[in-house]
């Protein structure tokens, strides 16, 4: 309770210092020697408080103050739903200070809407309410009242000016061309116009409190509504594509075109980490609409996703700075493991111009008190206790479609080495305290796009590099 009274004697210290006494449509009061100047602020069809006319009384000489939107404020600025404030005009007064009427509306030349202070009386409203009477206040909508320069020398009327919301379109194209909208922005029309059927000229409100600003809600509702089966990949103030909205924006026409860059069917549109990976473990279709850095991210947990079958687009972009971890902590006599350095396994998935950069380290132990026979088993290609294969793209691979996939990867094996068919053994195997003879190697296969090569995967375009890391090499 403090707080409030030291807020309220806080405002009224204000308000005195500006020279204002505050009215409430009541008559009485008022020392008129002391604050000689009345100021009606009239709704002009808005709502000022459930008023339609609020006024103070002010000193001589100073600013009139500017309503805003804000419930505390003296005087808060008007509201009027489905239309924009524009600002305020200089209305005529009466020897008493009170408002001028007119027995007609005053029109905008430039075709704006014109209010009164029961409602609209635009063609709509008339339509609307045709029996409502209305009560014209007469001002000049060219004679705005500005708040930072102008001083109160005498009674005035400031008249809330309203206009038409903004409202924009959603240009797709029609049978690869983009639809004619040159007719449709033209002119004075009506929503009701026939030419506001279809997808491809639907108009949308901008519903930012003064009708300039769209909101991304405002647009993804609009799209869903009007072109099914699409998936927005960016929009865009010119067909050309050249540039790009990002939302909230402003608007200042009237009826604001933006061009829709669409792709048929449902994709993820992703430009980061967190967003393909998203993508690719909900088994989404992507489409990249940028490069992705995954510098510093956890790259293992694409292996650990159930099967991929989704189409990657990569639209000749990098997935750069994967880099990953891979440990063979024991090989036991028979086994052959399969890894990947970045995907799991791939079913019937679809991935097309994308390049890949990988660097793969992979750690492998070996068993630590093997068998005779395994100690027999050598270098000669016959069947070793453990065969750890590495895919850099994909842990397996069927049926799946690449085109221009492009992959650049670097590794770095610990303990045994074999590279593109070439084997080798790591200086380091000779240190590790075992019971194996130092002669002993471990195999590993590093290459290709997948770790098991499967016939019925079509390739075109693109290639595998893989190299072993300089600071590593013999």
């Amino acid at each position: 309770m403090k707080k409030i009274k030291c807020f309220l004697i806080v405002s009224l210290i204000v308000i005195l210092a500006l020279g204002v006494f505050v009215g409430c449509n009541k008559v009485g009061g008022v020392d008129r020697e002391t604050y000689p100047n009345k100021i009606t602020y009239c709704a002009n069809g808005g709502n000022l408080k459930g008023k339609t006319e609020r006024y103070l009384y002010v000193q001589d000489g100073v600013r009139a103050i500017e309503p805003i939107l804000d419930p505390s404020a003296i005087i808060e600025q008007p509201i009027y739903s489905g239309y924009k404030f524009l600002g305020w005009a200089k209305g005529k007064v009466d020897s008493e200070g009170n408002p001028v009427l007119r027995d007609t509306p005053v029109n905008r030349a430039d075709g704006g809407v014109w209010m009164n202070a029961d409602g609209a009386i635009s063609e709509k409203a008339g339509r609307v309410d045709p029996t409502a009477q209305h009560k014209y206040y007469d001002y000049d909508v060219n004679d705005m009242w500005n708040f930072s320069t102008d001083l109160v020398t005498e009674d005035i009327v400031l008249v809330a000016i309203w206009g038409e919301l903004n409202k924009f379109i959603i240009a797709n194209k029609v049978d690869g061309e983009w639809e004619d909208l040159g007719d449709l922005i033209a002119g004075n029309v009506t929503e009701e116009d026939e030419r506001y059927e279809g997808y491809q000229a639907r108009l949308y409100n901008v519903t930012d409190s003064n009708g300039t600003r769209i909101l991304a809600k405002d647009i993804n509702d609009a799209y869903e509504d009007q072109h099914a089966g699409y998936t927005v990949i960016k929009y865009y103030f010119d067909k050309e594509f050249t540039q790009p909205v990002y939302f909230p924006c402003t608007v200042d026409d009237v009826i604001t075109v933006i061009y829709c860059q669409e792709i048929e069917g449902d994709y993820d549109i992703v430009d980061e980490y967190s967003e393909f990976r998203d993508a690719i473990k909900n088994n989404n279709n992507v489409y990249l609409l940028g490069n992705i850095s995954m510098a510093g991210k956890d790259v293992s947990v694409f292996a650990g996703y159930n099967t991929y079958t989704g189409t990657i687009l990569g639209n000749n972009h990098t997935i750069s700075d994967i880099s990953v971890e891979i440990k063979q902590v024991a090989c036991e006599e028979g086994e052959q493991n399969t890894y990947t350095a970045f995907l799991g396994d791939l079913s019937g998935a679809t991935i097309k111009e994308l390049t890949l950069d990988i660097e793969v380290e992979f750690v492998i132990g070996i068993n630590p008190t093997p068998t005779d026979a395994d100690v027999e088993k050598g270098m000669d290609g016959t069947e070793r206790d453990a065969i750890c294969y590495v895919g850099m793209l994909a842990r397996s691979m069927k049926g799946c479609t690449l085109e221009d996939v492009t992959v650049t990867a670097e590794y770095d094996i610990t303990r045994a080495l074999i590279g593109l068919g070439d084997w080798h053994l790591d200086e380091n195997f000779n240190s590790v305290e075992t019971k194996i003879p130092n002669t002993f190697e471990v195999e590993v296969r590093v290459g290709g796009y997948q770790a098991i090569e499967s016939s019925n995967n079509t390739v075109t375009g693109g290639s595998v590099t893989v190299t072993e890391k300089q600071e590593a090499a013999e």
